[in-house]
């Protein structure tokens, strides 16, 4: 089982919109996957139309009182799963054990069952976070192209170097992309000298995007050869060779 994280230390960049359909094109391309929604608010099993009211236990859970596998639950898309409810309720948990081997021991099972993880980080540097992207086969990291994203992802390397995780898988893309404004198309330009690992598919500023609140789907289900649909498929693409995914036999 592969692991992918969508990770910034800004809220408002477009991540879990990005998790939730990046988790949908990875089961439409045959392999099986679990979303874990972490973020508090629960906004990406919101999108999937699924009731975070009915899901909990996540302070049972990193007791060790039940298992991860009671808290998955199905989506209305085919091969693709969720955990949600932020974990919170692990933070409340952190005398008791370290984050890192609480998510490996919570995390363990599920590669008999799935091909691909993907977490969708709350924003900011959390002890959780850090296990996860510790544990992550790649980030990626959707970014504004705006001067304040950029010096953002800067302090998140220095974070990185400071951690002792410069080792790892980082791919920064872009969102929310409106080349109608000069600044946007100076930096789509611009950053792929600056940023070797930035991904070559960028996402539009696009009305039909915000269209998945309202109908709860991801966009790969209902405006696929959109603009934004398509430079979504693309980033996909991207991050399943980095991933080295390739459709199960």
């Amino acid at each position: 089982m592969k692991t992918l994280a969508l990770f910034n230390l800004k809220g408002g960049v477009g991540k879990t919109v990005s998790a939730v359909n990046l988790a949908a094109l990875a089961s439409a391309s045959g392999l099986k996957t679990l979303l874990w929604d972490l973020d508090p608010q629960g906004s990406a099993a919101w999108y999937l139309g699924v009731d975070t009211d009915e899901i909990g236990g996540m302070k049972r859970l990193a007791r060790g009182k039940t298992t991860i596998g009671e808290l998955i639950r199905q989506t209305g898309v085919s091969r693709l799963d969720l955990v949600a409810g932020g974990l919170s309720s692990l933070h409340l948990e952190a005398a008791q054990a370290d984050h890192a081997s609480l998510l490996a021991r919570l995390t363990e099972p599920l590669s008999e069952e799935y091909h691909l993880l993907i977490y969708d980080c709350p924003a900011g540097l959390q002890a959780i976070n850090e296990a996860v992207l510790g544990q992550a086969d790649a980030v990626a990291m959707p970014m504004i192209p705006t001067s304040l994203s950029v010096h953002t992802y800067e302090v998140f390397l220095r974070y990185l170097s400071k951690r002792r995780l410069s080792g790892l898988k980082l791919y920064p893309f872009l969102t929310q992309v409106d080349r109608r404004r000069r600044l946007h198309r100076d930096l789509v330009e611009a950053l792929p000298a600056q940023i070797q690992t930035l991904l070559e598919a960028t996402v539009p500023y696009a009305s039909v995007v915000e269209q998945m609140g309202p109908r709860r789907l991801p966009l790969p289900l209902f405006a696929p050869k959109t603009t934004a649909g398509q430079a979504y498929a693309a980033l996909w693409s991207e991050l399943a060779d980095a991933l080295s995914h390739r459709r199960p036999g």
